[in-house]
C-alpha cells in the first residue's frame, strides 16, 4: 500500500493504483483487522463511479468508525480537483457518508492528497491549489456536526508563499493544533 493508518486494531491499507470493481488502475483501500491475533484482511473500501487516474486510496485516515479516503486525481470540479470520500463503519459493514470538495474553480489541486483526521475535525491538504499562486497549496479544514452533517471551516493556506511551494502536501493535527 501506498498509505496507511492505524487505529487501535484496525487498519486502512490504501492502493491508490489498484484496480477496483468500478475499473482498472482506479484505487482501492483495504481494511485489515487484528481483534484476537494475527492481522487479516477484513474487507475493502471502494466506490462505483472511480474512474482510472482517480487515485482512490492516496490518502487514508482512520478514527474510531469514521474512514477518510483521498482521491486527488479525481476531476469532479476540474482536472485534478481531487476529493475527499468519508465512510463510516455501521453494524451492516462500512458505509460512504458524504464526499468532500475542495473550493470551486479547483482544476489541479489534487485535493485529498494528504489526510489528518481527529475527532470531529478533518485537515486536507490539497498541495497543488492556486490561491494566492500557482501551486502554493492550501489545507482545508471540515469539522463533523452531532448530525453527522461535514462542512469545510476554512482554508488555510500562507501569505507571501511562493509558486510550487506545495503548501499542504502533507497535514497533521493534534488536540490543539493543525500543522
Amino acid at each position: 500500500g501506498t498509505s496507511l493508518s492505524l487505529d487501535g486494531e484496525r487498519l486502512l491499507i490504501g492502493a491508490p493504483g489498484e484496480d477496483s470493481p468500478a475499473a482498472n488502475a482506479t484505487g482501492l483501500v483495504h481494511i485489515a483487522e487484528a481483534p484476537l491475533g494475527p492481522w487479516s484482511l477484513a474487507g475493502s473500501l471502494g466506490v462505483s463511479d472511480l474512474m482510472p487516474g482517480d487515485r482512490f486510496g492516496y490518502a487514508v485516515a482512520l478514527e474510531g468508525e469514521w474512514a477518510a479516503v483521498g482521491a486527488p486525481g479525481r476531476d469532479d470540479h476540474g482536472w485534478n480537483s481531487g476529493c475527499v470520500f468519508l465512510f463510516r463503519n455501521t453494524p451492516t459493514g462500512w458505509v460512504e457518508e458524504d464526499r468532500l470538495f475542495p473550493a470551486a474553480h479547483s482544476g489541479g489541486a489534487r485535493f485529498g492528497h494528504s489526510l489528518a483526521l481527529l475527532g470531529n475535525t478533518l485537515v486536507v491538504g490539497a498541495p497543488e491549489d492556486s490561491r494566492p499562486e500557482i501551486g502554493s497549496g492550501a489545507a482545508y479544514v471540515f469539522t463533523r456536526d452531532s448530525a453527522d452533517n461535514w462542512s469545510m471551516e476554512t482554508a488555510l493556506t500562507v501569505e507571501g508563499l511562493g509558486e510550487f511551494q506545495r503548501f499542504g502536501v502533507a497535514v497533521a493535527q493534534d488536540a490543539s493544533t493543525i500543522a
